[in-house]
């Protein structure tokens, strides 16, 4: 038995620099990550009671059971 049963098919990651060339960031794209990185900070040192929840790509399978 093969050690990768299964796998199907393997791509390269592509890298960071490539992805900032390719797709540009705008002032709004820029000042939805800083806002979104401060949210994340606070909930982080309990400066608010919001909840974080950080889910992978493949562990949502089904949308409406995750929600």
């Amino acid at each position: 038995m093969s050690m990768n049963a299964n796998i199907t098919e393997m791509k390269e990651v592509v890298p960071p620099i490539k992805l900032q060339m390719k797709y540009e960031m705008t002032e709004e794209d820029t000042a939805f990550v800083c806002k979104s990185r401060e949210i994340i900070q606070d909930i982080l040192h309990k400066k608010t009671d919001h909840f974080l929840v950080i889910v992978g790509p493949c562990s949502i399978h089904d949308y409406e059971t995750a929600i």
